[in-house]
């Protein structure tokens, strides 16, 4: 850990307002970059989503949630801001442009931030996976998944498989193809 670090979790421990201070001093310009660059986040937004980050730090502060840092203050803040843009981007998508993060229910500050961490990035490895597959199989396993239809339904959507029969068949052989380029990619 930074010399840096070390002061900030000193005065999480001391001086819960000189961490808040040091926190907004340090951390907030490169937060707001980081969004922006890494999210396409726009200055209003980048704004919202580090006050709100700050907010649930300090609520898990509060909460008990966050005794001790086990990776430094930014990391966890970061973690926090990630959970919060994707949180606020996945209210704002219309379900054409829906991304594989939310077949999977992951999201919730009580867990440990670096599992979500984590499990965020391999979820983005399994969505840049599941796009190189093509739209055919993304759309099927969206429908499927995503949007919990069955292949009755998914054969009248889509309109490209002959039967439930066939449409389950192509769910399998994707998934089947998703796996083994995860491991053989891992």
């Amino acid at each position: 850990m930074s010399k840096l670090d070390k002061e900030i979790i000193k005065a999480f421990e001391t001086d819960i307002n000189l961490f808040f201070w040091l926190i907004y001093k340090y951390y907030q310009n490169d937060f707001i970059s980081w969004l922006r660059s890494e999210f396409n986040a726009n200055d209003n937004d980048a704004e919202e989503i580090f006050q709100a980050s700050v907010v649930i730090l300090n609520e898990n502060r509060t909460q008990g949630k966050l005794k001790e840092f086990t990776s430094s203050p930014k990391t966890y803040l970061f973690g926090i801001g990630k959970n919060v843009y994707r949180d606020y981007s996945r209210k704002k998508r219309t379900v054409d442009n829906f991304s594989f993060e939310d077949f999977v229910k992951y999201y919730d500050y009580d867990e440990d931030i670096i599992q979500k961490i984590e499990f965020e990035e391999r979820l983005e490895h399994v969505e840049k996976e599941l796009k190189l597959m093509g739209a055919k199989c993304y759309r099927l396993l969206a429908l499927f998944y995503y949007e919990n239809k069955n292949y009755k339904d998914i054969v009248t959507i889509l309109s490209s498989y002959k039967n439930s029969n066939v449409a389950k068949s192509s769910k399998e052989k994707c998934m089947k193809r998703l796996r083994k380029q995860l491991n053989l990619k891992s």
